[in-house]
This record gives C-alpha cells, sequence and structure tokens, in this order.
C-alpha cells in the first residue's frame, strides 16, 4: 500500500469591513475597528462570518474655537466572511462587503460654512482574497466597486468617472495628490511559494501623508473592504510506498523471476 504524507500546512484567512487610524500631527490620534471582523485558522474546517447592521462614527481630528475638522464614516449592511474546509480541500478565502459606504473629511471654519475636503462614495465595496495548495501554491484576489462617486474640494475638482472603476486592476491608485493617495484593489503578496504563501486585499486604501488639513498636518490610513488568506508550512511531499510495500514488491519481483526460470523452453525440430 501506498502511504502518502499529508501537507503538514496551516491555513488561515481573515477580513473586516471597515478600519481608520489617523494622527493629528502634534494633537491626538483618532481610530476605529476593525470593524465586523472575521477570521479562522485550520487544519479543522471553519466558516465564519460576521455583520453590522449599520455603521455611523465621526473621529474628532481638530477642535480649536476657530477650526474643527473630522473624519466621518458611515455606511449600510457590513459583512466579513472567512472560511476553509482543509484538510478536505488545501484551500481558504475570505471576503468583506460594505453597503452604502459614505466617507469624507470635513473643515469647519468659524465664518464660513462646513466643508467637505474629500469625500468617496460606493453602493457596494467588495473584497476577496483566497489561497490554494492543490497543485502547488496559489492565491489570488479580487475588489468590486458599485457606483463609486468622488467629491470635496480636492477630490471632486479631478473629474474622475467612478464607473470606470467597476472592477479595478491590481493596485489601480486613483489619486494621489497633495499628500493624499488612494489605491483601488490593493494587493500584497508575501511567502517564498514554495512552503508559505498569503496575500492581502484592499479595496479601498486612503493614505494621509501630511495631508493639508485647515492648519494642521495629518497622517494615517483608513481601508475599507479588507481581506487575507494564507498557507503555512507547506510541503508538496510525493507518496512513497511504506517499508512493508517494499517487501511486498521485492518478493513479487522474486516470484515472477523464478516463474520465468522454471517455466519449460519450447523447442524447434526440423526434419
Amino acid at each position: 500500500m501506498l502511504a502518502s504524507a499529508a501537507p503538514a500546512a496551516t491555513v488561515s484567512s481573515s477580513s473586516y469591513g471597515v478600519s481608520a487610524n489617523l494622527n493629528v500631527v502634534g494633537a491626538l490620534n483618532a481610530s476605529l475597528g476593525p470593524v465586523s471582523a472575521a477570521s479562522g485558522s485550520a487544519p479543522g474546517s471553519y466558516d465564519v462570518s460576521n455583520s453590522l447592521l449599520t455603521l455611523n462614527q465621526s473621529l474628532a481630528l481638530i477642535a480649536t474655537p476657530l477650526v474643527s475638522a473630522g473624519e466621518q464614516l458611515s455606511g449600510g449592511l457590513i459583512t466579513a466572511t472567512a472560511m476553509s474546509d482543509y484538510p478536505a480541500t488545501p484551500r481558504g478565502s475570505a471576503s468583506a462587503t460594505v453597503a452604502d459606504l459614505s466617507a469624507g473629511l470635513f473643515l469647519d471654519t468659524v465664518l464660513l460654512p462646513p466643508a467637505l475636503i474629500a469625500g468617496i462614495d460606493s453602493k457596494t465595496v467588495q473584497s476577496s482574497a483566497w489561497v490554494d495548495a492543490s497543485a502547488g501554491l496559489s492565491v489570488g484576489g479580487s475588489t468590486v466597486l458599485e457606483q463609486l462617486a468622488l467629491g470635496g474640494s480636492v477630490l471632486g475638482t479631478l473629474g474622475i468617472g467612478g464607473g470606470l472603476f467597476a472592477s479595478p486592476a491590481a493596485n489601480t491608485v486613483l489619486v494621489d495628490l497633495l499628500g493624499l493617495r488612494i489605491v483601488l484593489n490593493e494587493q500584497m503578496v508575501w511567502g517564498d511559494g514554495v512552503s508559505n504563501l498569503g496575500i492581502a486585499t484592499n479595496a479601498i486604501h486612503a493614505s494621509f501623508d501630511n495631508f493639508l488639513l485647515g492648519t494642521q498636518l495629518l497622517n494615517g490610513d483608513i481601508i475599507i473592504a479588507h481581506s487575507q488568506a494564507e498557507i503555512t508550512g507547506y510541503s508538496a511531499s510525493a507518496a512513497v510506498p511504506e517499508p512493508a510495500s517494499w517487501a511486498m514488491l521485492i518478493a513479487g519481483f522474486g516470484l515472477v523471476g523464478f516463474a520465468m526460470r522454471a517455466r519449460p523452453r519450447s523447442r524447434i525440430v526440423t526434419a
């Protein structure tokens, strides 16, 4: 009999809907989430999900008598899933979906009406990531954006048609301006591709690098719909016979040889 050693591997996956970590230089830090997170690890199959019906959060970033500024995030149903049936199949996956997303930076100055500096809206934001070891290690990810729209004094003037990015290519840079960088379908892959491999997908990643907000500098990140999957400790060992099987094979070859030697030889008789 042939003994095939199953790969001594670990499959893991995770996802979340929204995360924000912002810092106003010399002032304060503000963070949110991860919101609606799900994760799992195998061997031992798992199918984990988490959801939040609505999200309506505000992060105060500047608060002075003359100027106030903040970040607002809202959404409808937010769902996150992570699953794997390993060791039945060596695969793990995750997905995250945010419905009715609205995210923006607002500035309120004395004697002036409140202003939207930069805003992103989308009917649906979804990311996915998977890892598979059925035929060597492989990973993949994707992003779906429905009715993406940009607004505000910084983004609204760019005239970018959000409908062009319903299924953006990996690492599509939507905006890189004035210290604000927005990447769609951001994908990061790690591992040696032999024993371990992983991928993370961010449907929308907005990063701030000394972005001028009022009279202050803003740094940090906002991530919408994050999914990741990873496999570690994988070994593609081929099936090899057990010692008892080797003995049976050798004995079998010996019997075949003995039978061939014992078989009567035919003779050709000529007249």
